[in-house]
């Protein structure tokens, strides 16, 4: 992206900052190298924000079970040009780019989304001077909160007694969401009312007692669906920090997810857990014991506190303050 990475190095120059943040730094609308070395020879404070795990590896968002980056990646199946893997190790190349791009980097802090996500980010090569910490992403509380949803009950024709199961992405049929695993726990689950919000395909095929509509980016209908539902499925194989959660838990609709990435960040104690990857025997278990359960009004509303934009704002605000002084 030669052109759009001149456009923002002289709006940079230009603005001539005291602290540049970086966040989700994917998508090829920049090259990322290129902007770190400009950053780095200015000498300009940096925060970097790790939404994935894209910056402390060759490029690819979730590492899974991978420790090359920890060292040095290469020979990486995710990593790989249409043209280029046939005369060169591409992870092993960009690797390099990045390491060249960060070293010596004046003053950087590297704030991930999660602890998880903070603490892999420590193990990689990459970070030598890099100072560190987390700060979970936060939500429009006003938003997500509970609501009254007796009407959206009736529309949908879902009767007092049933309890309801949700899932939303924004792309079901990614493999990463686990729909398949929606699909087995309705299934396995035909007294439950399953609602799944994100199919923007006919390539899933689902059960009677699931509901479907399409991806939206309402956040007040979303907040409806939240609000609706007894409980929350998070069957996703890795996420750095699922939003989708806190929101869940700020409507106070209780999640059960699996034990990856930074998912048990975002369950409280008392609105939900995590299990095994991937035992759906022990899902379905804690799906049932905690569609049963609702969590107190005033800790749900202590946990829109915790999460919201504000209290994130606060946060980054301390980060680029200590920077300064």
């Amino acid at each position: 992206s030669p052109i759009a990475t001149a456009k923002l190095i002289n709006i940079i120059r230009k603005e001539k900052p005291d602290i540049v943040h970086l966040q989700c730094m994917n998508g090829h609308f920049v090259n990322i190298y290129r902007l770190l070395d400009y950053l780095k020879s200015k000498r300009i404070k940096t925060v970097l924000s790790l939404h994935a795990e894209l910056m402390h590896t060759a490029g690819c968002a979730h590492a899974y079970d991978c420790e090359k980056w920890k060292t040095g990646c290469y020979d990486c199946p995710q990593i790989k040009g249409y043209i280029s893997k046939y005369f060169r190790d591409d992870a092993k190349y960009c690797f390099g780019l990045m390491k060249k791009a960060y070293s010596n980097f004046g003053c950087l802090k590297v704030v991930g989304v999660s602890q998880w996500v903070t603490d892999r980010a420590k193990q990689s090569a990459l970070f030598d001077k890099a100072e560190f910490t987390a700060i979970t992403n936060g939500i429009e509380t006003d938003v997500f909160r509970p609501r009254d949803v007796s009407a959206l009950r009736k529309k949908l024709n879902i009767p007092e007694n049933k309890r309801i199961l949700l899932h939303i992405s924004p792309n079901i049929t990614e493999e990463l969401k686990g729909i398949d695993r929606v699909v087995e726990l309705a299934n396995r689950m035909k007294d439950y009312q399953f609602i799944v919000v994100g199919n923007n395909s006919h390539k899933v095929s689902f059960p009677e007692n699931v509901i479907v509509f399409p991806h939206t980016y309402n956040q007040d209908e979303l907040a409806q669906y939240y609000s609706l539902a007894d409980c929350f499925l998070m069957t996703s194989s890795r996420e750095t920090c699922p939003t989708v959660c806190i929101e869940a838990v700020t409507c106070g609709c209780n999640v059960v997810g699996f034990d990856v990435g930074g998912v048990p960040e975002t369950i409280p104690q008392g609105m939900g857990e995590v299990v095994e990857p991937f035992d759906m025997d022990a899902f379905e278990n804690a799906v049932r014991k905690w569609a049963e359960t609702k969590a107190p009004e005033e800790y749900i509303n202590k946990l829109r506190v915790d999460w919201s934009r504000e209290e994130m704002t606060r946060k980054y605000i301390e980060v680029y303050e200590s920077l300064l002084n």
